[in-house]
């Protein structure tokens, strides 16, 4: 039976495996070659009962399945006391084994076979080596990443140990290799909020060498790329544990020892140390420890980083006086509850020492770190707000001119504050709604005149917004229109409809409602 079961496993693997191989071939010689192609007719039509050459190519693969239901049905009336019944059993158990061993083969084949053709596209040196063992092809696909400026198409590979993260080129349908990522550092989330950076369908790669955001083309491709990687993560963790290997990774974000996720440039307008305002001269960077941008006064600094092996990159003010502070804890033996952030190999500490760079201000950095800003201008003093969206506004007293702005109407203020950016602290407009009269009203797509957007009407006689003073002569309608997301206008609409109205302060003692 020994045999037998070799016979199945080895010859049929062969053949099934280059069964699909050997058939393309044929159809392809046969357009290729006519005459070849008519012979092969004249065959069918002789020879094989009119059936195609193909069709009696398959009837082997068919085998397999048909001996294990022979060999079933034959177990089922065979009595319970005949003399065949072990060897009938043997039988059945054999073809099944030489079955499964078929299938495994056949997988390890694709596989193979899947992880050559995705190298063979790469662009990439010569000595790079996509095969591994133990490494299995998942799934490939593209995705938008989003970086600083704009949101990048890329192609990515997903395998069983890595993400390979590429470049896919038009002309020459290839990809160039950008990165990998082994997916025993990595983690996978979803953004809390889709629509608070306007990445629709987004996810976040968390990994020690890099953080970022992908977006997918809908929630079901997003979902099936997340639930992939976080199988594909768990599974490897586990597989390397087997090996006493340790894999846990950090529940908390750890300065130095992780990437951060670098904010978007977009994000921003102002730096999030200083609160400058940023110009064409007066240029964002980013803090390789933290990810915030900062201006190049509050980011003058290098200190090494343990997820770039110790390289020394640009830090803020913040991350210098902390990676310095961890590195001294460090090298004087003291606790480092509170510092753990460089955990230095102890022969490597005076060459780490030294990468530390400081740059002192120039002459009258102080005096340019005014603050250039009004004095309407509100801080954001908490979360406590009723609503927080990416929302379209408009003050010229038209329907154009849109520009994107990051709304806030917090709780009990009766105020819309205005950012210019999602990720800044000072608002850049505020308006007061108490005495506004709002109103709902339907305009045509800009981009789309068969299709209607809802906007939100807000106007005031003889009144501006908080910024502009009311001149003495001023006696026309301030006009405001919002464009919210369509699946919250209803929301915004009620909250701003009970933001124009000025209520008693003891409601929220009292709970009654008490109009002015």
């Amino acid at each position: 039976m020994n045999d037998f079961q070799y016979y199945l496993s080895q010859t049929y693997t062969t053949y099934v495996s280059d069964y699909e191989k050997t058939n393309t071939l044929l159809q392809e010689t046969m357009k290729i070659h006519p005459e070849f192609a008519t012979a092969v007719q004249v065959f069918q039509t002789s020879r094989c009962k009119n059936l195609t050459i193909s069709s009696y190519m398959l009837k082997p693969i068919q085998r397999i399945p048909r001996y294990r239901l022979l060999m079933e049905d034959y177990l089922k009336n065979l009595p319970a006391d005949s003399e065949e019944l072990p060897d009938a059993q043997s039988a059945l158990a054999s073809i099944i084994d030489a079955a499964n061993k078929i299938n495994e083969n056949m997988k390890i084949g694709d596989n193979l076979k899947k992880i050559l053709r995705v190298q063979e596209r790469l662009r990439i040196r010569k000595d790079y080596n996509l095969v591994v063992p133990h490494r299995i092809y998942i799934k490939e696909g593209l995705l938008g990443k989003v970086c600083r400026k704009v949101v990048q198409i890329r192609m990515f590979f997903l395998f069983s140990d890595i993400l390979l993260y590429t470049e896919p080129e038009a002309v020459t349908h290839s990809f160039r290799y950008k990165d990998e990522f082994d997916l025993k550092n990595m983690q996978i989330t979803i953004p809390t909020d889709q629509n608070l950076y306007g990445e629709s369908f987004a996810f976040q790669i968390n990994h020690k060498k890099r953080q970022f955001i992908l977006k997918a083309k809908s929630i079901e491709e997003r979902d099936e790329w997340v639930k992939e990687l976080q199988t594909a993560a768990e599974e490897e963790r586990n597989r390397l544990a087997t090996f006493g290997e340790n894999v846990a990774m950090p529940k908390t974000f750890i300065i130095g020892k992780q990437a951060p996720l670098m904010i978007a440039d977009d994000h921003v307008t102002r730096c999030q140390i200083c609160d400058k305002m940023f110009t064409t001269f007066f240029r964002r960077h980013h803090c390789r420890g933290c990810g915030k941008v900062v201006c190049g006064e509050c980011s003058n600094n290098k200190a090494p980083l343990e997820y770039k092996d110790y390289k020394a990159d640009r830090v803020c003010d913040a991350c210098y006086e902390i990676l310095l502070s961890g590195l001294t804890e460090r090298i004087n033996n003291r606790p480092t509850d509170h510092y753990p952030i460089l955990e230095y190999q102890y022969e490597r500490r005076d060459e780490v020492v030294t990468r530390f760079r400081k740059h002192s201000s120039k002459t009258g950095t102080k005096i340019r770190r005014r603050k250039d800003r009004c004095s309407f201008l509100k801080e954001e003093t908490g979360n406590a707000y009723s609503l927080k969206d990416p929302v379209d506004v408009s003050n010229k007293g038209d329907f154009k001119n849109w520009k994107r702005k990051f709304c806030i109407v917090r709780g009990n203020e009766n105020v819309l504050y205005i950012y210019d950016a999602v990720e800044d602290k000072k608002a850049a407009k505020e308006v007061v709604l108490v005495g506004w009269t709002i109103s709902k009203k339907t305009i045509a797509k800009e981009d789309d005149s068969t299709s209607t957007d809802n906007i939100i009407e807000l106007s005031h006689f003889n009144q501006s917004s908080a910024d502009a003073p009311v001149s003495p002569n001023h006696n026309a309608n301030q006009l405001m229109f919002i464009r919210p997301p369509a699946d919250k206008f209803n929301e915004w609409f009620d909250c701003i409809l009970k933001a124009t109205q000025l209520t008693d302060p003891r409601d929220s003692v009292f709970g009654e409602s008490t109009d002015i």
